[in-house]
């Protein structure tokens, strides 16, 4: 029986070592699948973030564009706004109005006051009614000439001392009305 246990141990033993073997390449398959799963997880995150990077420059380019397109509308409204209220070159007019304010971000209502305070401050914008283009009036013009430049002036003026309450805004706007029912 000593025999058969002995061998038994010995035949143990093989089998321990054996085992131990087979552990090893086993651990060793799985660093290889594991580093395998790495490099595609890699890969992947790589993907996503060169992905993002791409919808980040997208996404700026399309603001850049909303922007681009809200700039050019206001543009075109403020040189039909000059055009109508009578200026000589409404496009030179657009341009002392964009150093004003940021076309990009204007409401319509503030382009047409802003549009209007400029035609105030800056009334040489103004076409002149002779035929040669001079800003003297003709010897044969009408003193009461209460031609669309008054009536811009009238609304301006009117509208800023409606908006600021200002007593020098209403009395200007009150001088300015007596001057034109006068004429």
């Amino acid at each position: 029986m000593t025999k058969v246990l002995k061998n038994f141990e010995n035949a143990d033993e093989q089998g321990t070592q054996n085992k131990g073997d087979n552990v090893d390449q086993d651990f060793s398959d799985d660093q290889q699948v594991t580093s395998q799963a790495d490099n595609k997880f890699k890969s992947q995150v790589e993907f996503i973030r060169k992905a993002q990077e791409e919808r980040a420059i997208i996404e700026a380019q399309r603001d850049e564009a909303k922007m681009q397109k809200a700039i050019a509308e206001n543009r075109l409204d403020a040189v039909s706004i000059f055009a109508s209220a009578g200026v000589a070159n409404p496009k030179d007019a657009c341009v002392l109005l964009e150093q004003k304010l940021d076309l990009a971000e204007v409401a319509p209502d503030q382009l047409q006051q802003a549009a209007q305070e400029l035609l105030m401050e800056k009334s040489y914008l103004l076409a002149a009614t002779s035929p040669a283009g001079s800003a003297m009036p003709t010897m044969t013009s009408n003193a009461r000439d209460t031609g669309p430049t008054q009536s811009v002036q009238l609304a301006a003026v009117a509208q800023r001392a409606a908006r600021s309450g200002n007593r020098r805004d209403i009395a200007e706007y009150l001088r300015l009305r007596r001057q034109m029912s006068q004429c």
